[in-house]
C-alpha cells in the first residue's frame, strides 16, 4: 500500500446538478446530494511512504473540495489540458502558505494557464514542462503523459500513467478523450495492464439518453470518436486495455442518478461510477 487516489470531482464541465436543468438527474442531485451531485473534474494523489500531495488539474471547484476533505497542503499539480475545467481552479493559490506548488504539463498547456494573467502573475510555482512518453520521477514514482484526443481543447490534452518502479502498481487516468486515442498511446497504457483505470465517460449506457443527445449535437460521431467517450466505446477501451478495475469519471448530467447508475453497471465486472469522495488504494 504506497497510493491513496481520491476523487475530488467527478462530474463534466457544468457539474451536477447544472443549474439551469430540471431533469430527473439534476433534480435528485439537488434533493439527495453526494453521491448524485458532481462537481467537476479532479484526482488528488496522496504517496503515503511520504505523505506528498498531487493533484489531476484543478477544477473550478477546486476550493470547495479542498475544505471538503480537509487538504491544507498540496505539493504538486500534473495538468492535463487547457480547459477551464481542469485549469481555472490554479488561482485559488494565489495567497497560499505553500512556498511554491511544483506544477508539470507540457509546454502548450503550462503556457497557456500561466500566460491568463491577472491573479495568476502572483501565484508562487517552480514549472517543469514534460513530453509525452517521457516519464518524470517525483518522490519514487513515474508520472508519464501520453497523448489523448480532445479536439476541443486549446492545447493538446494527455492523460497520465503513475507507476512505482519494482513494485506491481500502476494506475492510468486519460483525462478528456474521445475514442480514437492515438495506438502508442494505448499499447503503452495497455502494457502491462493497469492496476486501476479512470476513464473519461459523458454519458452512460442508457441507449435513450444518448438518442435525446444526438438531436442537439451537430456532429455525433465526432464527439464520441474525438471529444468524450460514451459507455459504448468505454466496453471497447476496456477490452483493448484490460484493467483489473474500471473507475468512470467526468459525468454530466446526462447520465443516469447514481443508484441507477450502479444498478446498470452491476451486470459488468469491475466497472464502477465513480462519485465526489470516492478513494482508493493500491
Amino acid at each position: 500500500m504506497s497510493l491513496k487516489i481520491t476523487i475530488l470531482g467527478s462530474g463534466d464541465s457544468v457539474g451536477t446538478p447544472k443549474w439551469d436543468c430540471h431533469c430527473e438527474t439534476c433534480e435528485t442531485a439537488r434533493k439527495r446530494g453526494i453521491p448524485f451531485s458532481r462537481t467537476r473534474f479532479g484526482i488528488l494523489i496522496e504517496l503515503l511512504d511520504t505523505n506528498k500531495r498531487i493533484l489531476i488539474d484543478t477544477g473550478p471547484d477546486l476550493r470547495s473540495q479542498l475544505l471538503t476533505h480537509n487538504i491544507d497542503r498540496i505539493d504538486a499539480i500534473f495538468f492535463t489540458h487547457g480547459h477551464y475545467d481542469h485549469q481555472s481552479g490554479f488561482a485559488d493559490f494565489y495567497r497560499t502558505r505553500i512556498p511554491a506548488v511544483e506544477i508539470f504539463g507540457t509546454e502548450e498547456t503550462l503556457n497557456y494557464i500561466l500566460s491568463s494573467g491577472g491573479i495568476m502573475k502572483s501565484i508562487r510555482y517552480k514549472n517543469q514542462e514534460i513530453l509525452p512518453f517521457h516519464p518524470i520521477e517525483y518522490d519514487g514514482f513515474k508520472f508519464t503523459a501520453f497523448p489523448v484526443l480532445h479536439e476541443t481543447s486549446p492545447t493538446k490534452p494527455v492523460g497520465y500513467v503513475i507507476e512505482k518502479p519494482g513494485h506491481d502498481i500502476k494506475l492510468v487516468i486519460t483525462g478528456d478523450t474521445g475514442f480514437n486515442i492515438p495506438h502508442k498511446s494505448l499499447e503503452f497504457i495497455s502494457n502491462p495492464n493497469p492496476d486501476i483505470l479512470i476513464v473519461d465517460c459523458f454519458i452512460d449506457n442508457q441507449e435513450d439518453t444518448i438518442r435525446r443527445f444526438k438531436k442537439f449535437v451537430f456532429d455525433f460521431d465526432f464527439f464520441r470518436s474525438s471529444n468524450h467517450l460514451i459507455f459504448p466505446d468505454i466496453l471497447e477501451f476496456i477490452e483493448r486495455v484490460k484493467p483489473k478495475e474500471t473507475y468512470l469519471i467526468h459525468m454530466s448530467h446526462l447520465c443516469a442518478p447514481h443508484d441507477q447508475l450502479e444498478s446498470n453497471l452491476k451486470k459488468y465486472e469491475h466497472i464502477k461510477a465513480a462519485y465526489d469522495g470516492l478513494t482508493m488504494i493500491l
